[in-house]
């Protein structure tokens, strides 16, 4: 969130009470900035639970390493149970039940807590997505410095948890999908059709008013959703390469 320095010059016991309550809202918002930065590199828990998710019957390979041209270290069925040992881009490594560990492409993994997550020194400027707030924070130095309301995935088409980079050259300003009759501007794409994207448009590139009333709760097919001044400032300001941390 944009900070600005507030000058305020209120006569009397109002002013006072003004002046406490705008402390208050500082010292609250500086403390969950902080807090939200620290839940990333807090303590991991023991046992991180989830299971493989994919929005067709086929099989997940589980691979010997990160890169899916590698070896397949076994075949995952849809809802079987993992556990989550380390975030890496656009993979989670993780152990099967029956004690094999490997990688699994990220998209087809639900799950409610994030596995471990070390950010290079390179990372320091990032964007976070946490799904249960529908919000997107600009982190810049490690601090929280704008956040955006957003509209995620919906329990059928999820938005993916874990660590991404934002894909070189994968941006544009208007694009239009048949399958959904539903398009939108400004957007860059995180993972194949993973996109961040504008309110969705009709064709003529009028917002769809239905849609927009949904901005702030999950209701897109798996991309995330902005209001399109937002979308157009995360195209101007975002560049190719900036890692994308999305939280469930």
């Amino acid at each position: 969130m944009d900070k600005h320095n507030h000058k305020l010059i209120i006569p009397g016991y109002g002013g006072i009470v003004v002046a406490f309550s705008l402390i208050l809202s500082l010292a609250f918002s500086n403390t969950f900035n902080n807090d939200l930065i620290n839940k990333i590199h807090s303590k991991p828990e023991i046992v991180r639970r989830a299971t493989v998710y994919t929005e067709s019957n086929r099989e997940i390979p589980l691979k010997k390493s990160m890169d899916t041209n590698s070896d397949n270290i076994a075949l995952l069925r849809r809802g079987e149970e993992i556990t989550l040992l380390e975030s890496k881009v656009n993979w989670f490594h993780v152990e099967t039940s029956d004690g094999k560990t490997g990688y699994i492409d990220n998209r087809n993994v639900k799950t409610n807590h994030l596995p471990p997550v070390k950010f290079h020194k390179s990372m320091k400027d990032r964007i976070m997505i946490s799904q249960e707030r529908q919000k997107l924070y600009i982190i810049k130095d490690n601090e929280v410095i704008r956040e955006f309301v957003v509209s995620t995935g919906l329990e059928n088409t999820q938005t993916p948890n874990g660590l991404f980079i934002v894909e070189h050259g994968m941006r544009g300003t208007w694009f239009f999908s048949n399958k959904y009759q539903q398009g939108g501007r400004y957007w860059i794409g995180f993972r194949g059709n993973y996109l961040f994207h504008s309110v969705p448009m009709d064709r003529n590139q009028n917002i769809i008013p239905e849609e927009y009333k949904r901005i702030g709760k999950p209701a897109s097919h798996g991309c995330i959703r902005l209001y399109l001044d937002d979308a157009k400032w995360l195209y101007d300001n975002i560049i190719d390469g900036t890692p994308v941390l999305i939280r469930p």
